[in-house]
């Protein structure tokens, strides 16, 4: 095999990885999370699927080291490259095609994804603060309004006896691949709830939260899976 195919052997390799651990549409799981799930534990869950791209890495970067065309460069300063640019570039690349995507197909609230959320929860002798982050991206061209309804996990549903909460407020995003942060709180009385539910004892960290973005049009639901 020349050295030529070699190298493209070896970075398809790198961009195969990339694919694998890109994050599904609309969903916090990768590719390759949906392929290998993971094994439950007592204290929780073994991601066993981060093997795989790890393997491919491994096969990758030996390759690379072993190409006449390097042999006289520092395999650190090859190591460093494929890190800080290789790979962020192909990441890149699948962010451009993406947005391609949806600029072709004419989406609108659909150009908008997941990429982080969580909610925590703060509790005292006469309430319960539910907190709620969620980082979304715009994959589209222009701006994006729409409202958020967040659905809890269901153990906290039976606790609170909401299936959800509306964040009241419009939104807006910009388009262009612009991250934006989202940050509300919801306030539970310990009467609605019951003075002696210990919320620490609840196992809802392992469950999805959900949230549906929507206005007059369209709607597009963002999951946050549990372990």
């Amino acid at each position: 095999m020349s050295e030529n195919k070699k190298l493209l052997k070896y970075t398809g390799i790198l961009f195969l990885l990339v694919l694998l651990t890109y994050p599904m549409p609309y969903h916090s799981k990768s590719i390759i999370e949906y392929f290998i799930r993971p094994i439950g534990t007592n204290g929780g869950r073994l991601y066993v699927s981060g093997l795989v791209p790890l393997a491919l890495f491994v096969i990758a970067i030996r390759g690379l080291f072993k190409l006449e065309r390097f042999q006289d460069r520092s395999k650190i300063l090859i190591f460093i490259a494929v890190i800080l640019i290789v790979i962020p570039i192909m990441q890149w690349t699948v962010d451009v095609g993406r947005t391609t995507f949806h600029r072709v197909s004419g989406h609108q609230l659909q150009a908008v994804d997941f990429v982080e959320g969580d909610i925590s929860l703060f509790s005292s002798e006469e309430e319960v603060t539910i907190h709620s982050s969620l980082t979304v991206k715009d994959y589209g061209r222009g701006q994006n309004r729409f409202y958020i309804r967040l659905h809890l996990p269901e153990s906290l549903q039976q606790v609170t006896g909401q299936e959800y909460y509306d964040f009241e407020q419009e939104y807006l995003t910009q388009g262009h691949r612009r991250e934006k942060v989202i940050k509300k709180q919801f306030t539970v009385s310990r009467d609605e709830i019951g003075e002696s539910v210990d919320f620490h004892g609840i196992r809802w960290h392992g469950e999805d939260i959900e949230y549906t973005l929507y206005n007059d049009g369209q709607a597009v639901t963002l999951t946050n899976h549990g372990w």
